[in-house]
């Protein structure tokens, strides 16, 4: 066998390196595959998360503001203290998806979604659950 210079683009490699490249190149494609699958799965399971929610279907029962946040909607019309951060709004009998909850010392807040796609905070105590 004669000497083969890499960087000249020839080279031999022997049957026993090939079945060794070969069974690493697919475990490496294997893993990869796997990865790539939980990753789509990750991913996909995220998305509908966001846009069907996870618990709940309701009506706003009056006109509401939709804020940027969770103490916008809790406090933002009350006090002086926190800076109202409205976001959009939800008519009256408009359908909402509850995407998320959360409870503060004297507040139910919801993680909405609205029908024409706006996400936001309003207080879940203004909504009727279908």
């Amino acid at each position: 066998m004669r000497r083969v210079s890499i960087l000249s683009g020839e080279h031999h490699i022997t049957p026993t390196a090939h079945l060794i490249l070969a069974s690493v190149s697919h475990r490496i494609m294997k893993t990869f595959s796997v990865i790539f699958l939980f990753v789509a799965l990750v991913a996909s399971a995220g998305i509908s998360y966001v846009y069907k929610g996870y618990a709940w279907l309701g009506f706003a029962k009056r006109d509401l503001k939709i804020h940027r946040s969770e103490m916008s909607a809790a406090y933002g019309s009350l006090s002086g203290n926190f800076r109202e951060e409205v976001a959009g709004s939800v008519n009256e009998s408009e359908q909402v998806f509850v995407l998320y909850d959360t409870y503060g010392k004297d507040y139910w807040a919801c993680y909405v979604r609205t029908v024409d796609g706006q996400f936001g905070w309003i207080l879940c105590t203004d909504v009727v659950r279908n």
